[in-house]
């Protein structure tokens, strides 16, 4: 997922969002 590690990059909550997300 390419996006996800752009979107890292440019905003480190964003991998959080994602790890919340896969919790539920």
């Amino acid at each position: 997922r390419n996006l996800i590690l752009l979107m890292e990059k440019r905003r480190p909550w964003v991998s959080e969002l994602i790890l919340k997300r896969g919790h539920r």
